[in-house]
């Protein structure tokens, strides 16, 4: 059987299909949990070594695909940010693609922040059932970040305007429609010169702006 050598990641020596790292010159020794790719394993190696960024997600409540795909997607994403120099994320708590998102940055051991808009976020508007989920959800986060006490009109825009202030890189997920608060967080962020990494759901594609 052929020996696999290991992976030089600046000093830190990775092991293809383990998630063993020897010590390395900095005196330092890491162990992660295992996961399926090496490639993945790496990526997110290299982003506690090199010079960290943050990074927002942005997507529809609604997009017509499944979960399953959604997951796979915003891992896809993930892990080009992350091959950016992200090391931290950022998500909006609303149903759909950022709940989504909480759940894969969990099972990939990320840091993240839980931006919710204001305190009283769904009071009224989602079932119980879904509040529940989504305080499920935002309390695997390192950090809730609230804006706002109350709901106001704008308060969701400005929660999105907040994550892309405050992120070098910003992920979407965008089938193409013309309103919305996808479509008016990439706008932002274009207008911002941020480096935008989103999927078209028309094609299929990731596609990179700045």
């Amino acid at each position: 059987m052929t020996e696999r050598l290991p992976i030089d990641l600046g000093g830190l020596f990775l092991w293809p299909q383990t998630s063993r790292l020897v010590r390395s010159p900095l005196k330092q020794k890491v162990r992660l949990s295992p996961f399926e790719l090496g490639g993945q394993e790496a990526a997110i190696v290299l982003s506690r070594y090199r010079a960290m960024k943050s990074c927002c997600i942005t997507g529809h409540r609604k997009t017509g695909i499944s979960e399953n795909l959604i997951c796979s997607i915003v891992q896809e994403l993930t892990l080009a940010a992350i091959a950016d120099g992200a090391n931290h994320f950022y998500m909006g708590c609303s149903w759909g693609v950022d709940l989504i998102a909480g759940q894969v940055w969990t099972d990939m051991f990320l840091d993240w922040t839980a931006v919710k808009p204001c305190a009283d976020h769904g009071v009224g508007v989602w079932s119980e059932v879904m509040m529940e989920y989504r305080d499920r959800i935002i309390s695997n986060a390192q950090e809730i970040e609230t804006l706002r006490e109350r709901y106001e009109p704008g308060c969701l825009n400005d929660r999105n305007k907040w994550m892309v202030d405050h992120s070098e890189i910003v992920m979407g997920i965008f089938d193409g429609r013309r309103r919305g608060g996808t479509k008016h967080c990439l706008s932002y962020a274009r207008r911002q010169g941020k480096r935008v990494i989103w999927h078209d759901l028309r094609d299929g594609k990731i596609k990179f702006v700045n």
